[in-house]
């Protein structure tokens, strides 16, 4: 029961890595688009 709630709380870790990695590129790249049309 106590690895299940490892994996579970790595799982969950990475998740939130991957959206803050993906929100970071996205916002990088928002801004990039942005400023090469002016």
């Amino acid at each position: 029961m106590a690895l299940l709630a490892i994996v579970t709380g790595w799982l969950l870790v990475l998740c939130g890595l991957l959206l803050v990695v993906a929100y970071a590129g996205l916002v990088v790249g928002l801004g990039f688009l942005v400023g090469s049309a002016d």
